[in-house]
């Protein structure tokens, strides 16, 4: 599966591992299916891990769908203020990861983006 989630109700948030290759589509479809799962809960923050991710399926118009469809489900869910820190050790996840973050300017999400995993945990209070 190109996107792992992983929950940590203790510290209040969940992790998403991006492998490989993963469209627009893939996103938002493993996302829904995520978010309807018992295991997520309602203003948990993310931590988001572009390590392994192969961004080259991905473009501006696609990341402009992926941060509508968060902008929309958090509101959907009266969910205010959610951070989301975006690890992103190599230079084409780090670029889409910075447009990503441009595009949520008007979204309940507040968006971080690290080269460093530690500075990210610590972004996010973890």
């Amino acid at each position: 599966m190109p996107i792992e989630f992983t929950v940590n109700h203790e510290s209040s948030y969940f992790t998403t591992k991006y492998i490989g290759k993963v469209s627009e589509d893939e996103v938002i479809d493993l996302y829904t299916t995520f978010f309807e799962d018992d295991g997520w809960a309602p203003g948990l923050n993310e931590l988001v891990d572009h390590s392994e991710l192969d961004g080259s399926n991905l473009n501006g118009d696609g990341l402009r769908k992926i941060a509508m469809f968060a902008s929309y489900f958090y509101k959907e869910h009266n969910i205010s203020n959610v951070k989301t820190a975006i690890f992103a050790p190599k230079d084409l996840p780090f670029g889409l990861s910075r447009i990503y973050d441009v595009m949520t300017d008007d979204s309940p999400e507040e968006v971080g983006v690290f080269r460093d995993m530690q500075e990210a945990k610590s972004w996010l209070g973890i």
